[in-house]
């Protein structure tokens, strides 16, 4: 009878590692997914602000040609990103995260917080992602919301790293920043 309580025992404790380290895999792809839309996501935000203040301040759209107005600078800009398919990357990687985030709903207990957290970055990424697709205001309020959010995350992002790091799959993380 002790060694069938044993064996029952081991199983349980096997499952458990297992499903774990899927949890830990699932949330390591959702932290790496989050981290590429972060940075290129600023990177469009960044050359969309740029565009943006060069066709208001010296009237030149993205190919230095004249231009009158910024919205038509815009377009020009966003149908470039359209054509060189810009926002691929992006959305590739949202989608990702999104899998990644959604299959982490109901995990071990001792993961609740990591959780909660990359559910925030989820949060904060997917609103990152559409700014930088959809920039509305004027230059200035645009400029100062997606540096509020971009810097946010960024904190958020080094302090989920920071705090579960030791959950983190490490060949997951090497892989994506390969990619």
């Amino acid at each position: 009878m002790a060694k069938k309580i044993m064996f029952f025992c081991a199983i349980a404790i096997i499952f458990a590692s297992c499903s774990t380290k899927k949890y830990d895999e699932n949330l390591t792809k959702a932290f790496a997914s989050a981290q590429i839309c972060y940075a290129s996501s600023g990177l469009i935000i960044d050359n969309t602000t740029s565009v943006w203040h060069t066709a208001i301040f010296d009237h030149e759209d993205s190919h230095g040609r004249y231009c009158s107005d910024f919205n038509s600078a815009l377009r020009i800009l966003f149908n470039d990103y359209e054509e060189k398919d810009v926002f691929s990357t992006a959305d590739e990687y949202q989608e990702e995260m999104k899998t990644a985030v959604a299959s982490l709903a109901n995990g071990p207990k001792s993961r609740k917080e990591a959780y909660d957290d990359i559910m925030e970055i989820a949060t904060k990424v997917n609103l990152l992602c559409e700014m930088a697709k959809d920039p509305s205001g004027s230059l200035q309020s645009y400029r100062e919301q997606t540096r509020e959010t971009f810097f946010s995350l960024k904190e958020k992002l080094e302090a989920f790293e920071m705090k579960y790091g030791e959950f983190l799959v490490k060949e997951i993380l090497q892989e994506t920043n390969n990619d």
